[in-house]
């Protein structure tokens, strides 16, 4: 199956767990939870740490699709997709980002331009750069190398997270899901802490 930029859909369910997975993660499960990134409206990318793409969600698709936004997706040898951002500053804070998060740190965000002239206030992507949660399935092998996950949020088109997905996704209490549907619409730390008091 192709995703709408033409590139082929990877599916979650050819992944197995991690760590320690048994034989391979059933069919059912990674078919499920590939559905529910594919619902969420927020672009969501899965990478190694070289940025190899190893799962992309329909909105993520359609974000990279050729000259739709600052982040594209484009082949890297046989069989491989790999990610980047068209500006080359922004490409590096990614690299540099995406390395810290599979590599087990916290990670980061960038604000991303479209084109290479662009300056930093005419960023049109808030890209939020974090690990990839424990229960999601991820290739074999590939937890050796380390992953990570990319969120994106075009800054002119807010968007809304239900927080019931993030909590079932992402296992997420109620209050956590909250602040982080919150963050992914937008809004910034310190309206989520100054809302909460």
């Amino acid at each position: 199956r192709s995703c709408p930029n033409g590139t082929p859909m990877l599916q979650l369910s050819e992944y197995r767990s991690s760590p320690q997975p048994p034989a391979a993660m059933p069919f059912a499960a990674a078919a499920v939870l590939a559905a529910a990134l594919n619902a969420l409206p927020l672009p969501v990318i899965i990478v190694d740490a070289e940025l190899q793409v190893l799962h992309i969600n329909a909105a993520a698709s359609e974000l990279t699709a050729p000259g739709r936004s600052g982040l594209t997706v484009s082949q890297a040898g046989p069989g491989g997709i790999r990610l980047r951002a068209r500006h080359r500053d922004d490409n590096a804070t990614l690299q540099r980002l995406v390395a810290k998060a599979a590599g087990g740190e916290a990670g980061g965000a960038v604000r991303v331009r479209g084109h290479e002239a662009d300056c930093p206030e005419e960023a049109t992507l808030a890209v939020q750069v974090g690990p990839v949660p424990m229960h999601f399935a991820i290739p074999a092998g590939a937890a050796d190398e380390g992953v990570a996950m990319i969120c994106a949020r075009e800054l002119a088109r807010p968007s809304r997270v239900e927080a019931a997905a993030l909590g079932d996704l992402y296992g997420l209490t109620r209050a956590e899901a909250d602040v982080a549907g919150a963050l992914a619409g937008g809004v910034t730390a310190e309206e989520v802490a100054r809302t909460r008091r």
